[in-house]
């Protein structure tokens, strides 16, 4: 009797020592599982953001491919580049729009709408061109309705975005670099595009392409290009822009 109490003891002791072997973690210890799982989780988001960084790049790039095919189909067609302005869209207005990313200074100066919304009115004239958008995604072509307001634009217009949701850019040679005499005395339109023909007049009387408003790039040769202002949506940081083909830049 006195032995199985002794053995029962011996028990006890025994489970008493799996019990007390199975202590919680030490603080030390907690801090240092968190600061695994906090490292972890630090290289998985910049690992995702470089992955979403990089798919938003790919697809901004192919998109800018597939306008720049547009533009071959239609130098093609044409033997040359599309010119630099546009007829105004109402056919009973006999006026010529400069096809610029520019601040429109002058009477009759409205909020300019995008060069690029202006070139996909140019390509209609060559079906093989318009054609060519259909490998755009659909997702990166919007609509804008344009009211038309005291005396302006009216219409729906048509442009193209890049992955992070800002039109892509369009540069005619023309309006390559920078466009302007001082920050205060824009040029005039009639002596970038030389006088208007009979009968027509251009919708702005100057253009101003200013350094905060243009990646300043210079065109190479006399084919436009097209280019992304990146994610941070501003055409004068260039460091982020996107282009198939990066251009050569004014000094600012």
């Amino acid at each position: 009797m006195r032995q199985h109490i002794q053995l029962g003891r011996a028990g006890n002791a025994r489970a008493g020592s799996v019990v007390a072997g199975r202590r919680a973690f030490t603080l030390m210890e907690l801090l240092i599982v968190i600061g695994v799982i906090a490292l972890l989780a630090g290289i998985a988001i910049v690992v995702g953001g470089t992955v979403v960084r990089g798919s938003k790049q790919s697809l901004t790039e192919n998109t800018i491919r597939v306008l720049d095919l547009s533009l071959d189909a239609y130098i093609a067609d044409k033997g040359s580049s599309p010119p630099a302005f546009v007829r105004h869209p109402d056919p009973t207005i006999e006026e010529l729009i400069p096809v610029a990313d520019a601040e429109g200074s002058g009477a009759n100066s409205d909020s300019p709408i995008p060069a690029l919304s202006w070139y996909l009115i140019q390509i209609k004239e060559v079906p093989a061109a318009s054609k060519v958008l259909d490998q755009l995604n659909p997702k990166l072509v919007t609509t804008d309705q344009v009211p038309g307001a005291s005396g302006g634009f009216k219409g729906t217009f048509r442009t193209v975005v890049d992955a992070w949701g800002n039109p892509i850019r369009y540069v005619h040679p023309l309006y390559s670099g920078i466009v302007e005499v001082t920050q205060d005395r824009p040029q005039a339109t009639a002596t970038l595009l030389g006088p208007a023909r009979t009968g027509y007049s251009y919708r702005y009387t100057e253009v101003l392409r200013t350094p905060g408003n243009s990646d300043a790039g210079r065109v190479s040769g006399q084919r436009p290009y097209f280019y992304s202002a990146g994610e941070d949506g501003r055409p004068e940081t260039t460091e982020d822009n996107v282009y198939t083909q990066r251009p050569d830049f004014v000094k600012r």
